[in-house]
C-alpha cells in the first residue's frame, strides 16, 4: 500500500486494509446533492481521515463483477488449473473500467462537501488506493 505524509501530524505512514472503513455520505456541489460511498484512511497517529475510494452505484455494481470473476478465478487455482485466458482478460477490462471511473468521480467530486455525523467535511482527494 502506498505510504501517505499527514497534513496535520507530518509523519508518514503505510495506508493498510484495516485502516480503511467506508460510509455513505451525501456530496453537495454545484450540480447538487449525490449519495455516494467513500472510503477512507485514518492517520494512525493523529486520527485524521483521508478519503481514498469514492463510489456511486455504477462503480459499486462494476466491483461487485471484479470480486465475482476473482471467485471464479480462485477456484480455477484452487483445483491446480490455469484461468481461461477470456476470463483473465474480462478481469483486466473490468479492472480498468472501474479505475477509469474511479478517477471520473475523484475529479468531479474533489473539493465537494459532504455531511457526516460530525459535521461538514470537504473532500480532499489525494490518496487513490484499491
Amino acid at each position: 500500500m502506498p505510504e501517505t505524509k499527514c497534513d496535520i501530524c507530518k509523519r508518514w505512514f503505510n495506508i493498510t486494509k484495516s485502516m480503511l472503513h467506508t460510509e455513505t455520505v451525501t456530496v453537495i456541489n454545484k450540480t447538487g446533492e449525490h449519495r455516494l460511498q467513500v472510503t477512507e484512511a485514518t492517520c494512525p497517529l493523529c486520527g485524521k481521515t483521508y478519503p481514498v475510494v469514492i463510489d456511486d452505484a455504477e462503480t459499486i455494481k462494476l466491483k461487485l463483477s471484479v470480486e465475482e470473476l476473482l471467485r471464479k478465478q480462485l477456484k480455477y487455482i484452487q483445483n491446480n488449473r490455469p484461468a481461461p485466458m477470456r476470463l483473465l482478460a474480462k478481469i483486466d477490462h473490468l479492472n480498468w473500467k472501474l479505475d477509469f471511473k474511479r478517477q471520473t468521480l475523484a475529479k468531479k467530486y474533489n473539493g465537494s462537501f459532504y455531511q457526516t455525523d460530525e459535521g461538514k467535511q470537504q473532500l480532499d482527494y489525494r490518496y487513490h488506493v484499491r
